[in-house]
């Protein structure tokens, strides 16, 4: 969106939701790993503070100068380069990855305890994850910090990868469930 509108401050605006969503679908990767295929544990307080308090400061951060600095418009309009603050960039960097590790982590937790009938279903998952996270970060963070804008459609079509596999597998066990029944 941030690229097909001709408001600049529009622009801005698209371009700074982009990482607000960005942190509200590692938490939400987060508490599903913890739920899916069945609830493994919860959230201790410690780690609801380190998950939720950063993941909040962080979304009201992106749409000030802490985050993104400045747009600068190159050829014409609509061709602008994205300029980050360092720290607010790296910190950003840092939570999201350490929330992402953080679901990884209960998964792979998950399926080494899981019975074999989960097993396949969480592996299928981890790996889905581990691909999705790895190329979709790469694509739409990383790149994205030195000014390489040339893959950031890469990003989204990992998520929805992401997303075609945790469907398959939430629609697939309930017709199994159901099928039983």
């Amino acid at each position: 969106m941030s690229r097909s509108v001709i408001d600049l401050e529009l622009t801005a605006l698209f371009d700074r939701s982009v990482y607000v969503s960005g942190i509200a679908i590692v938490i939400t990767l987060l508490y599903f790993t913890i739920y899916f295929p069945y609830k493994s544990q919860t959230l201790n307080l410690f780690l609801k503070i380190l998950v939720w308090i950063p993941g909040i400061i962080l979304s009201g951060l992106v749409y000030s100068n802490f985050f993104i600095v400045e747009f600068v418009t190159k050829y014409s309009e609509y061709e602008f380069v994205t300029i980050y603050n360092i720290i607010g960039y790296w910190s950003y960097s840092i939570y999201f990855v350490f929330v992402a590790l953080l679901s990884l982590g209960y998964l792979f937790k998950k399926y080494k305890q899981s019975e074999q009938i989960f097993k396949k279903k969480i592996k299928l998952l981890l790996i889905t994850i581990i691909i999705g996270l790895i190329f979709g970060s790469y694509f739409n963070l990383f790149l994205l910090y030195f000014g390489d804008f040339r893959f950031i459609w890469l990003g989204p079509v990992f998520s929805v990868f992401m997303n075609a596999v945790v469907f398959y597998l939430i629609f697939s066990a309930r017709d199994k469930i159901n099928a039983k029944t």
